[in-house]
């Protein structure tokens, strides 16, 4: 599911995926390079960044161990990391406090809102 980019436009687009399956096929549709995975072992949520695209990937909490508000949290920590690609790619080495909270809020949100809008899939 693509998701919108946060406060800056960022140069790559977002997805998130609750499902291997689906993931294993965007991956064809950007034509990503083999091998990657849909979670790194170990972890509970992983971002890809392949090209212009950036993929998470987590779990639907009913197949974890985490209930719904870690997974949230564990979504705030994957749009931490969108937006330390996004300051990276824009060259912003020192974004005032409230450019940064707002931008991950809204990367969350857009995170959060995705995941809960996947629930209902199969």
């Amino acid at each position: 599911m693509r998701i919108g980019n946060g406060l800056v436009f960022a140069p790559f687009s977002i997805s998130l995926f609750t499902s291997k399956k689906k993931f294993k096929k965007e991956l064809k549709r950007i034509k990503a390079p083999k091998g990657l995975v849909f979670i790194v072992d170990g972890g509970d949520a992983t971002t890809h960044f392949i090209g212009s695209h950036c993929i998470v990937c987590i779990k639907k909490y009913k197949k974890t161990k985490w209930s719904k508000s870690q997974i949230h949290c564990l979504l705030v920590h994957e749009a931490v990391h969108l937006w330390q690609e996004v300051r990276s790619h824009i060259g912003e080495d020192n974004p005032s406090a409230e450019f940064e909270a707002y931008s991950i809020q809204q990367l969350s949100q857009n995170l959060i809102d995705a995941y809960e809008g996947s629930l209902n899939d199969n």
